[in-house]
């Protein structure tokens, strides 16, 4: 309930609660907090831009990488693997993959 509260007050910018810091954190809770507020927000965007999708990526590329266990990295690879179908219509889809 939080994560979706998170996501609606964001609107069409992206909720600065999952980016930077957050996305980066070396607390697992934190990260996953994040992602979750991140795909959340992600359900309700029918119109980003592709610099507003590199943003995304930037933001997913910098929890991967301080996700440093295997079983961690595949839990969270499972997790960002599902986002491409957070989407609400499949251009944003396609436009979310471009931009990786």
């Amino acid at each position: 309930p939080i994560a979706k509260q998170e996501a609606q007050e964001a609107g069409s910018s992206i909720p600065e609660n999952a980016m930077g810091k957050k996305m980066a954190s070396a607390d697992k809770k934190v990260r996953d907090k994040a992602v979750l507020v991140m795909s959340k927000w992600m359900a309700q965007q029918k119109d980003l831009d592709e610099e507003a999708h590199v943003k995304v990526w930037k933001a997913l590329y910098y929890c991967y990488w301080m996700s440093d266990k295997p079983l961690v990295q595949q839990d969270l690879a499972d997790k960002l693997s599902m986002l491409l179908h957070s989407f609400p219509n499949h251009g944003q889809s396609l436009l979310f993959l471009r931009a990786f």
